[in-house]
């Protein structure tokens, strides 16, 4: 998704799209799989205090994406476009990032012993529950072309 596969977003790059990436996993992976920085940076081959500086980047990107828009009467509207866009790509990321790793594991990986059977689980409702990714691309791809478009032909 966007031009990146899950490889380049696990290995050390400097490009702008490749370092986004890598901060959305490390903030998602601590902050709500609950993985320690110390572990996550064992797994990716890197060091704890550039998991700890990726964590903090990828929370100011999905704070950036959440900010809300102030209307009338003290509602508040969130920029649908760049939730949108953030909800899609760490679902799918965080989707192959697990599929690549049971992919490792083999049949092992999906017995309840080990934590990827549960991640799996968590990643496919970490896509349904924040809206599915075919209505989030349709909402990404509204804002795009300035049209909208219908789900049903």
């Amino acid at each position: 998704m966007l031009g990146i596969d899950p490889e380049q977003v696990c290995a050390y790059g400097k490009q702008p799209l490749t370092v986004k990436a890598h901060s959305l996993l490390c903030y998602w992976s601590v902050r709500k799989l609950g993985y320690s920085a110390t572990e996550l940076s064992k797994r990716l081959g890197v060091s704890q205090p550039s998991v700890s500086i990726s964590v903090r980047r990828g929370e100011k990107i999905v704070k950036a994406a959440s900010n809300a828009r102030d209307l009338a009467n003290n509602v508040k509207l969130p920029f649908m476009d760049e939730a949108s866009m953030a909800k899609a790509y760490t679902g799918h990321t965080a989707f192959e990032v697990v599929s690549d790793s049971l992919q490792m594991f083999g049949a092992y990986g999906y017995s309840q012993d080990m934590p990827l059977e549960r991640m799996l689980r968590d990643v496919r409702m970490f896509q349904i529950g924040g809206g599915t990714s075919e209505a989030q691309m349709n909402m990404i791809a509204r804002s795009i072309f300035k049209r909208k478009f219908e789900l049903r032909k």
